[in-house]
């Protein structure tokens, strides 16, 4: 029997099918309802919306742009166009729409709020990223990645302690997390307390030997040897 076929059962292929036509029928009869009403800004938010899912966020910026101009009480615009600059690397722009976004209403997607929080990071908003990624912790808490980012932000933000019980947080619900490890280490370091600085640093070396952070990593930890 065809292997293929064994591991995807055509009544699943079927619906990935189905729901593939689906989806780009949907895009099609958005373009046809803004061709028709140009000036219709729920017409163009949902055409922005499923460019954007459909992975053109390039594609996506135009009509959502045109819908926010014509109704900025659409907060979906904002939860569009900041990812969207985001990802065709406008980062202020993307920043400015979280923060309207957030000035209208405190956005709740987890996708959301973690994008937010990295484009602060970038242009290098610390105390926002904090921010944003704690409001990404507080709605996914089991997710490590959550408190390892705002670890992150904490850090670069001149926080130690909270910085830390992030780390720990982090290392707690996913033990294999390397980047957790690399800023608990930067906190013991900074504090001097080197030995576990060092057990921090090879934790991260053991999880993550390949990382463009590995040799700044591996120099500290020969740093601490040489006393």
């Amino acid at each position: 029997m065809n292997e293929f076929r064994d591991k995807h059962p055509a009544g699943q292929q079927d619906a990935r099918t189905e729901n593939l036509v689906s989806f780009w029928s949907s895009i099609v009869d958005a373009e046809t309802e803004v061709a028709n009403t140009p000036d219709n800004a729920n017409a163009l938010s949902g055409l922005g919306v499923l460019y954007y899912y459909a992975g053109t966020y390039a594609k996506a910026i135009e009509p959502t742009e045109r819908a926010q101009q014509l109704d900025p009480e659409i907060l979906a615009t904002y939860e569009i166009l900041g990812p969207a600059y985001f990802y065709t690397g406008r980062i202020e722009d993307a920043v400015h729409q979280f923060d309207v976004l957030t000035e209208k209403g405190e956005p709740e997607d987890v996708r959301v709020l973690s994008t937010a929080g990295t484009a602060c990071l970038m242009i290098e908003q610390y105390d926002k990223a904090v921010r944003y990624f704690a409001r990404y912790a507080e709605s996914a808490p089991d997710d490590a990645s959550a408190h390892s980012n705002l670890a992150d932000a904490l850090y670069r933000a001149g926080r130690p302690a909270e910085t830390a019980r992030e780390c720990h947080k982090a290392i707690e619900l996913d033990p294999n997390g390397a980047s957790a490890y690399y800023f608990l280490g930067r906190v013991h370091r900074d504090q001097n307390e080197n030995e576990e600085a060092v057990k921090a640093f090879e934790r991260f070396l053991e999880l993550a030997p390949e990382s463009p952070l590995a040799e700044e990593v591996q120099a500290t930890i020969a740093e601490i040897r040489r006393g």
